[in-house]
Formats: structure tokens, C-alpha cells, sequence
């Protein structure tokens, strides 16, 4: 998808207030995904949209280009567990993921240790490398709100390598997954900062 996608944006031209927002009952300008019980503010240097996002939503423009039907693209969303999908508009060569689940666990990790953050990454890591990532850097992030993991990782995607950025959250019994896709191989600093600042405007209700 990403390729493709970028390369239209390269061509089209798009306005940069495409993302759309709704109020999550008292916070402004953040989303809310009924389904896995969170709320993310995403900012408008990211085009997205979410389960939620109406058919005429800039985005899906491009897609149909690409060969995405409003339905089948919110299936591939489905599928996969991607709440919001989107392009950072700051580099147009990388796809914004924000991808979210139930666990079968309860955890707070700002109650736990070093060590048993240190464990919870291993576990997370290896998570990745059953899914073929080649990780080159990880570790801890204690955002605003919640403590986290990050990483930088290579993986093949649409027949080349791509280079990911992830922050993730396990809170409760939630999963949350943050996520650029570098079509270069890159982790370019801006799009991390961007990722960061999504991670810590998550609210897991």
C-alpha cells in the first residue's frame, strides 16, 4: 500500500486539515475507539482515517487510486487490528499505523520494576521477531501517561525492506501499537517525535 500511496502523494495535492476529529466526550480534538475502550489525539500533519471515518475522508480518494474500495480497506483495517491508518505529511514517505487490541492479561507496568520491564520488553521483542522484524534498537519509554517500549526495526513489507518506529503501550488489558513505516528503511527523528506525541495522548478508558 505504502509505495503506491506515496507516490500519489508526491502528485496530488492535499489539504492538510484531512484528518477528522471528533469529541470524545470532554476531550477535544481527541478519538475515540469504541471498540478497545481508547482515545488518541493524532495531529494534522497525519492524513488518516479510522472505522469511523466517512467514505468522502481524503484519504480514501487516494486509496480507491491504489485499488481500495471503502469496504475493502476497512476490512484489511479490520483484519489486522488497525484503528487508524494514515501518511505523515511531513516526509510523504512514511504510513502511520495505530494498531490495538485486547490482551488476556492485566498489567500496569508504571508499577513495575526495571527488571520486570526489562522482561515485558524481552517478551515484546520476541513478539516482533516471531513476525520476521529485525530489531536494532529498543527500550523503555515512561510517557505522560503510561510506561511503554520502543523500537526500531526492519521488516519486508509490499516486497521491500521497511524501516518501523514503534511505541508501544500494554496497559489493563489492552494492547496499543504506534507505528511508521519508512518505505527507505529509515527512522527519521521528526516521525518519531510525531509517534511519541501520539503515545503520550492515549487514554485507555
Amino acid at each position: 500500500i505504502i509505495s503506491a500511496l506515496l507516490a500519489l502523494l508526491l502528485v496530488v495535492s492535499i489539504p492538510t486539515a484531512g484528518a477528522e476529529t471528533f469529541t470524545a466526550e470532554k476531550l477535544k480534538n481527541y478519538e475515540k475507539f469504541e471498540d478497545v475502550a481508547i482515545y488518541a489525539k493524532i495531529p494534522d500533519s497525519i492524513m488518516y482515517v479510522t472505522m469511523y471515518s466517512d467514505k468522502d475522508a481524503p484519504l480514501y480518494s487516494l486509496l480507491s487510486q491504489v485499488g481500495f474500495t471503502y469496504d475493502s480497506f476497512r476490512e484489511f483495517m479490520s483484519s489486522n487490528k488497525i484503528i487508524a491508518y494514515g501518511l505523515f505529511l511531513t516526509d510523504c514517505e512514511t504510513e502511520f499505523q495505530i494498531a490495538a487490541d485486547r490482551i488476556n492479561m492485566e498489567l500496569d507496568l508504571a508499577k513495575a520494576t526495571e527488571a520486570e520491564l526489562q522482561v515485558f520488553l524481552a517478551m515484546a521483542e520476541d513478539g516482533l521477531k516471531g513476525m520476521n522484524a529485525m530489531i536494532e534498537e529498543s527500550g523503555i519509554y515512561k510517557g505522560e501517561n503510561y510506561t511503554g517500549f520502543w523500537f526500531h526495526y526492519q521488516i519486508e513489507a509490499n516486497g521491500s525492506m521497511q524501516g518501523v518506529v514503534q511505541y508501544s503501550i500494554l496497559h489493563s488489558d489492552r494492547a496499543v501499537n504506534i507505528r511508521g513505516y519508512n518505505l527507505n528503511g529509515e527512522y527519521p527523528e521528526e516521525i518519531e517525535e510525531i509517534i511519541k506525541g501520539v503515545f503520550d495522548s492515549v487514554i485507555v478508558n
